[in-house]
């Protein structure tokens, strides 16, 4: 399996990011005035210009008009996709697009002034899948993931063997408690039962504090209950006590 490093050449350099409120960047992100950094990953053949209208109203009752305490980072995956293959694919054949995806994506964490505890991962499909995976190669206590219609990207072993390289973020060998939403239509043609199972199992078996949820006659969309879902979990992290997220991470 090819490794992602950090500055590393591959596709998914020096991609366009989205920066929710207008006018934030980086740069204004501060651990005092930042309750919550969202990093949104889009799914195939889509953009974060595209999903930031699904989500912007959960970040606007979240942040409740202060546009320092909500900031949405929205990545943007050349030619629109993470990598190229089906989910189920051998991670060979992702290359080099995954590795450059999970790269940037741990570059992004790792650029930020805030402890990871205050960083959701926010994934849709191909997004989906690459947060989950990204969360078992790197575990450490984020501030939770919303999975909505993905899956883990080739077998959960392919990552959980290889996570001790890094030790995660934070020192945390495991995702420590980490809330993480996953969601399915049960219409979706992409949906298999047996695959989200899986996913369930391996991320729980790595830490994670995951609930299933599986829609009904519901197809490859999102659902007002999950907007919810993120709005719940958004409150939940804005709402801790800074001391207690700190001790989180040490």
């Amino acid at each position: 399996m090819t490794s992602s490093r950090p500055g590393s050449p591959g596709p998914h350099d020096r991609m366009h990011k989205l920066f929710w409120p207008k006018g934030s960047s980086i740069d204004t992100i501060n651990e005092d005035e930042t309750k919550v950094v969202v990093i949104m990953l889009h799914g195939r053949g889509s953009n974060p210009n595209e999903d930031l209208p699904v989500f912007e109203s959960v970040f606007q009752s979240v942040a409740g008009g202060d546009p320092n305490k909500v900031v949405v980072i929205g990545l943007n995956a050349r030619d629109e996709i993470w990598f190229p293959e089906k989910w189920s694919a051998p991670i060979a054949a992702q290359e080099p697009y995954l590795s450059s995806a999970l790269g940037v994506l741990h570059s992004t964490i790792q650029s930020l002034p805030i402890p990871p505890s205050r960083i959701l991962l926010l994934g849709f499909s191909q997004g989906s899948g690459l947060a989950m995976t990204y969360a078992l190669k790197n575990p450490c206590r984020l501030g939770g993931i919303v999975a909505l219609s993905g899956s883990i990207v080739g077998n959960p072993e392919d990552w959980t063997s290889h996570s001790e390289d890094n030790g995660g973020l934070g020192g945390h060998p495991t995702l420590d408690g980490t809330p993480c939403y996953i969601a399915w239509g049960e219409a979706d043609r992409y949906y298999e039962v047996l695959r989200t199972e899986r996913d369930v199992k391996a991320l729980h078996e790595c830490g994670a504090a995951t609930t299933l949820e599986i829609f009904p006659n519901m197809g490859h969309y999102v659902t007002p209950r999950e907007l919810d879902k993120l709005e719940e979990m958004l409150l939940d992290i804005v709402g801790r006590d800074p001391a207690q997220t700190e001790s989180e991470i040490e």
